[in-house]
């Protein structure tokens, strides 16, 4: 199987979404709009197209140390799913995700046994806490501002979808009083207020700002990814006094009609508002 070239790391961070979503089985065909014939080669290409694109990592880490523990990690995320442990295998994935990109990091499970495995000995991760999560969850674990955030997201990514209109994030927010706004500039259809001045990019440091500054107490901040005819969209939903819920929804369109997978719940430590609040 022909491995498709990267050109950026922005490509690299496709790439590893639509991995993560897609393994182990469930890859197509590139513009064909059908399923791999052979899912297990398919499987060992996408991973092959990580390890061999590390240049764009490297640019944006300028850490040797961290590079080998994440090319490690590709290893043992490529371990897991050939063993037919798909949980651990997207959760280091995950990992890898918020190791490059801050705005998705999680925390550390398995990035001090890549050290360990490749060095023998920890100095990135020395006397790092193994954090208890991320657990699976449910839609059982959403707060109300939760639940609230997520049916007012999930309305709009599938409108964009059906009607076929691209987008990367959208985000809202609820104040103390209960209040809804929106903080990016689209989906445009939404009356929502706007929260000045409006994001035009991912938002995450916006929304961290007004969680620290006790202007909100709960937000939403979604991110679509789209790799050929398959993507996913993550749903990031932090409520003060709660664990952060990242709900993510795999998709796949398969002969002009989108196929859903089930929304997965994971539970994580909030990154927006401190254990204080």
């Amino acid at each position: 199987m022909k491995i498709l070239e990267i050109q950026s790391l922005g490509e690299w961070h496709d790439a590893l979404v639509h991995l993560r979503f897609s393994a182990p089985d469930k890859f197509l065909v590139g513009g064909a709009h059908e399923w791999a014939p052979d899912q297990s080669q398919a499987l060992s290409a996408a991973f092959e197209r990580l390890k061999s694109n590390l240049q764009f990592v490297r640019k944006k880490l300028k850490n040797d140390r961290m590079l080998r523990v994440i090319e490690e990690l590709i290893a043992m995320s490529f371990e897991a799913f050939k063993e037919g442990d798909e949980r651990r295998g997207s959760l280091i994935l995950g990992e890898i995700e918020g190791m490059i990109w801050p705005s998705h990091k999680m925390p550390v499970k398995h990035a001090p046994e890549a050290e360990q495995r490749v060095f023998g000995q920890l100095e990135l991760f020395a006397g790092v806490r193994i954090s208890p999560y991320p657990l699976d969850g449910d839609a059982a674990d959403l707060g109300s501002d939760q639940a609230t955030l997520l049916n007012l997201a999930y309305r709009y990514t599938r409108h964009y979808q059906r009607t076929q209109q691209p987008f990367r994030a959208f985000a809202w927010v609820i104040d103390d009083t209960g209040a809804i706004s929106r903080t990016s500039a689209e989906p445009k259809e939404d009356d929502h207020p706007i929260l000045q001045p409006v994001q035009r990019s991912y938002g995450y440091k916006r929304l961290k700002e007004l969680a620290r500054n006790n202007r909100i107490r709960a937000c939403v901040l979604v991110e679509g990814t789209l790799l050929g005819e398959a993507g996913s969209i993550c749903y990031n939903l932090e409520q003060r006094g709660r664990p952060k819920l990242w709900a993510a929804q795999a998709y796949s369109r398969v002969g002009g009609k989108l196929i859903y997978e089930a929304m997965r719940f994971t539970l994580r430590d909030s990154d927006m508002f401190s254990e204080a609040d």
